[in-house]
C-alpha cells in the first residue's frame, strides 16, 4: 500500500473501532488547525462509512498564548457557552465524537502558570455539562493523537525534520497495527483479550494491590464496588467504542485514602507542556507527603498543588511490562501513548465509571464512594519489565503480573 492508503486504513480503524460510527450517524471532529490535511482524509473515510454529516471544529494551539499576551486579565475567568451548547446539542442528536488532541501544546510553556490555571478552570467549567453527558455512556467518543512536525522534532531531535516526521508516522502506524494484513481483526482480538482480564478482575473484587519493582514499592487499596474498565466501553444503546485510541490499559479507581509507599516514574510526565522526569512520590494514607524530581521540580510542585484533589490519586492502571507501544522503545512525551506502555497512576480525579452505580459527579458523592475528586487528572507511568503486581482478598494473595508478564 502507498502512504495515502495506509493512513486511510489507520483512519478507518478510528472510525470503525474508535468511535464505531453507525450508518446515518453524525460525526463531530475536534482537531488542531495544523492537522487539517488529515481531518479531510478522516472526513472521506467517515462518509465512505455512510456518515450522515461530519461536523469539524479546529482549535488554534496559540489561542491561550494570544489571549494571555494581549487580553485584559480581568476577563481571564470569562468563558463562552457557545461551544459547549453546540456540543450538547450534537450529543442530544445522536452524534459520535472524535477528539484529536494536541500532542503537546508547546505555546503553553510561554504562559504564566497562574494565568494558564485560570484558563483551564474556566474551560472545565464551560464544558462541565457536556462532560457529564460524555461520561454517562449516552454517546460514543474517542480521543487520539496524530503526528505533527513540531511533535516529531521533539521526539526525534537528532533527525532531520522530514525524517523525524516520517519516523513518528511509521511508529504510529505500527502501534495502530496497520502493519498487519487485517488490522480490524487484530484490534478485535486485542480488545477481546483485555475484556477477558477485565472481567476476571471485576468478578474477583480484590481488597488491595501490591506493586513492586526495583524502584517502586506501594500498596493500593481498592474501594468497595469498584469497576475495572478497559478495552472498550458501551453506550446505553449498546454501541461499543474505544474512549482512547490506542489502548492497552485496564484501570479502576483507587480508594482515596488507601495508597502507601513510594513510587518512581518509568516514563516522563508532561504537564502543561513542561517535562517532569526522574521523580519519586511518597504516599501516606493516600495523600502525597513528598514529591521530588531531578527534572522539573517546579512543575511537579505546580501539579500537586493545582487543587486539594491533586494531593491524592484517582486511578490505578494495570499493563504488562511489554506492549505494542513499549516495543517501539520510544518516549513519545505524550500521555495518551506513554501511559499505554506501562502500569500507571493518575494524580487527581477518579472516573465515575470506576464505581458501579455512581451517577452523581460532585465532591460529596465521590467522597462517599471513597474516591478522589479534582478538576485535574494527570497520569504518570511507573511500570517496568520487572514489575510484579499481587492482589489480596481476605488475606489471600493472587499474582496478577509477575516480572512484567500477565498471570491472569
Amino acid at each position: 500500500m502507498n502512504d495515502y492508503e495506509v493512513k486511510k486504513q489507520y483512519f478507518n480503524i478510528l472510525i470503525k473501532k474508535g468511535v464505531n460510527l453507525q450508518k446515518g450517524q453524525t460525526l463531530h471532529i475536534t482537531a488542531p488547525l495544523e492537522l487539517a490535511e488529515y481531518v479531510e482524509l478522516i472526513m472521506i473515510v467517515a462518509y465512505e462509512n455512510d456518515a450522515r454529516y461530519v461536523d469539524v471544529k479546529y482549535i488554534n494551539s496559540n489561542e491561550n498564548l494570544i489571549r494571555s499576551k494581549f487580553g485584559n486579565e480581568k476577563y481571564f475567568d470569562y468563558f463562552s457557552f457557545n461551544h459547549a451548547d453546540s456540543l450538547i446539542s450534537l450529543a442530544n442528536n445522536n452524534t459520535a465524537f472524535l477528539k484529536i488532541n494536541n500532542s503537546i501544546n508547546y505555546s503553553n510553556k510561554l504562559i504564566d502558570n497562574t494565568v494558564l490555571k485560570r484558563f483551564t478552570d474556566s474551560n472545565i467549567e464551560m464544558l462541565k455539562n457536556f462532560s457529564n453527558i460524555s461520561k454517562s455512556d449516552k454517546i460514543s467518543s474517542c480521543s487520539t493523537v496524530l503526528p505533527t512536525i513540531e511533535w516529531a522534532k521533539d521526539v526525534f531531535p537528532n533527525l532531520s525534520e522530514d525524517d523525524a516526521f516520517d519516523t513518528l508516522w511509521k511508529n504510529i502506524l505500527y502501534i495502530g497495527k496497520c502493519v498487519d494484513s487485517d488490522p480490524i481483526s487484530k484490534w478485535d482480538e486485542h480488545i477481546s483479550n483485555i475484556i477477558v482480564r477485565r472481567d476476571k478482575l471485576n468478578l474477583a473484587q480484590y481488597d488491595y494491590l501490591k506493586f513492586n519493582n526495583s524502584k517502586t514499592n506501594i500498596t493500593v487499596d481498592l474501594p468497595r464496588n469498584h469497576n475495572w474498565v478497559g478495552g472498550c466501553q458501551e453506550t446505553t444503546d449498546g454501541i461499543k467504542y474505544m474512549p482512547n485510541f490506542p489502548t492497552e490499559e485496564i484501570f479502576t479507581a483507587n480508594f482515596k485514602y488507601g495508597i502507601n509507599g513510594t513510587v518512581h516514574n518509568s516514563k516522563p510526565l508532561i504537564y502543561q507542556g513542561n517535562l517532569i522526569n526522574d521523580f519519586t512520590i511518597t504516599f501516606k494514607e493516600g495523600k502525597i507527603i513528598d514529591a521530588k524530581a531531578n527534572i522539573g521540580q517546579e512543575f511537579l510542585d505546580q501539579l500537586i498543588t493545582f487543587d486539594d484533589g491533586c494531593k491524592y490519586c484517582g486511578e490505578i492502571a494495570l499493563l504488562p511490562g511489554e506492549t505494542q507501544i513499549s516495543k517501539t522503545n520510544i518516549i513519545y512525551k505524550n500521555t495518551l501513548l506513554d501511559e499505554n506502555a506501562a502500569c500507571h497512576m493518575a494524580i487527581g480525579c477518579a472516573y465515575t465509571c470506576s464505581i458501579n452505580g455512581l451517577n452523581n459527579k460532585d465532591y460529596d458523592s465521590f467522597e462517599n464512594a471513597g474516591i478522589n475528586y479534582s478538576k485535574n487528572h494527570f497520569d504518570f507511568m511507573f511500570g517496568t519489565k520487572d514489575t510484579t503486581v499481587v492482589a489480596i482478598k481476605n488475606d489471600r494473595e493472587y499474582v496478577l503480573i509477575e516480572n512484567g508478564n500477565w498471570k491472569i
